[in-house]
């Protein structure tokens, strides 16, 4: 869930971590969250449309963590107002059992509201928690489908009518001021095991964003600081997981 303000904060290079590749691929599918009317006006003045384009950001972290302790911070939707940079509220507003655990429940939908100044909004996002294959998976908006593997919808016992389900809310819910066509957010929690043999638990963390606004400004703006937002993302993460997780006394 990636804060949609964020990329207009500033226009400057975007600052590596690493492993952060930006790349653009095809539009599959159309999702959203919410956006101000004046950015529309400027692009209808610029006679300006969608590029049509998706922007994806991919960024990667080894971290000396367990990675059901990751798993958990990450799946953690709740908490993220409180160290997400933007983040002022997040609810996890519905819940859902695992099939193979129906005692054990994870996030299904959650709201989020970011802001930056007198600005905010509040978007809705459909999350798919697969504790077994470490992924955590958010998608916002009209026609977005997520994009876990077979074997991750079987372990949560997601089908294509919930797909389906998923998508008539999105649309219902969706409204001329939307920022995003599409957002996709997905995080992979994997253990090494090379590391784990040494005695050292070590952990590999991927966040992966797909994302296209509906106004070309945006976009603009978010080709130059993308790259920028995904680090900081994963940075708050880190942050956190250190907080909770690492020694006392001991900083990563």
């Amino acid at each position: 869930m990636a804060t949609a303000r964020s990329v207009l904060r500033r226009l400057a290079p975007a600052h590596g971590l690493s492993r952060c590749v930006a790349q653009h691929t095809p539009a599959a599918h159309i999702l959203p969250p919410q956006q101000r009317g004046i950015f529309n006006l400027a692009a209808a003045a610029l006679g300006q449309a969608s590029s049509g384009h998706q922007q994806t950001l991919t960024t990667t972290r080894t971290l000396p963590y367990a990675a059901g302790d990751l798993f958990r911070i990450v799946a953690d939707i709740n908490a993220y107002a409180q160290f997400l940079p933007h983040c002022t509220s997040s609810r996890v507003t519905h819940w859902r059992p695992l099939p193979s655990d129906e005692e054990s429940k994870w996030p299904s939908r959650a709201d989020l509201t970011v802001g930056w100044g007198p600005i905010s909004q509040t978007y809705s996002s459909r999350v798919y928690c697969v504790p077994g294959h470490g992924v955590v998976e958010a998608v916002s908006g009209r026609g977005g489908a997520p994009t876990l593997s077979s074997v991750e919808r079987v372990e949560i016992g997601l089908n294509k009518s919930e797909d389906d389900d998923g998508r008539r809310l999105g649309a219902a819910t969706a409204t001329d001021d939307d920022t995003f066509e599409s957002l996709v957010t997905r995080w992979k929690v994997q253990p090494l095991e090379a590391q784990q043999q040494k005695g050292r638990e070590k952990t590999r963390v991927e966040l992966h964003i797909q994302f296209q606004f509906r106004n070309p400004l945006y976009q603009i703006a978010a080709a130059r600081v993308g790259n920028e937002m995904a680090t900081k993302m994963i940075e708050a993460f880190e942050a956190r997981a250190a907080a909770l997780l690492a020694p006392k006394g001991r900083q990563l």
